[in-house]
């Protein structure tokens, strides 16, 4: 009998250690993902005349709303992308500025089994901006100006353009 009871110990400390050691090596797996291009298809850039008061102060401003398919990610690595706007051209001059800072926060617009469909909204105010402005920056020419850059685990890693 205890013959038996030692091989029953001996079957499941070795299921034990296989199951952990098959469980260690997922997790180093999606620990050294890494993203490429073929993980991000940009959808769209809608653009929208925002403004803010604040302090007796009225802000004007643009929201830039990423829509982007996000393929084969592991959960886990999710919440380390992050996007930004590069300006050019006139849009540049109006700003003043090359570009906003990276944003990593996401709303899911719908998610499949390994996909999620997200809306990043990046916000770029200007205290100097007058309806002009804010017409040329949310016009067809003003979206031409603009590019939507990945980072991931805080550095910027590609441009996306948008997928037809």
């Amino acid at each position: 009998m205890n013959l038996r009871f030692l091989s029953f110990v001996s079957i499941i400390s070795l299921f034990i250690i296989v199951g952990c050691s098959n469980r260690s090596s997922e997790i180093l797996q999606t620990t050294n993902f890494q993203l490429d291009q073929s993980n991000i298809n940009l959808v769209e850039v809608k653009l929208k005349s925002v403004i803010m008061e604040e302090d007796a102060r009225t802000y004007t401003g643009v929201e830039y709303g990423i829509v982007a398919t996000l393929n084969n990610i592991p959960k886990e690595s999710i919440d380390q992308i992050g996007f930004s706007i590069l300006f050019k051209g006139e849009t540049k001059e109006i700003y003043g500025q090359s570009g906003t800072g990276a944003v990593k926060g996401y709303s899911i617009i719908e998610e499949e089994h390994s996909s999620l469909k997200i809306f990043v909204p990046i916000i770029q105010f200007a205290s100097h901006l007058n309806l002009s402005d804010q017409e040329y920056l949310t016009s067809t020419i003003g979206k031409e100006e603009i590019q939507v850059q990945v980072y991931f685990k805080d550095e910027p890693m590609f441009f996306l353009e948008i997928s037809e």
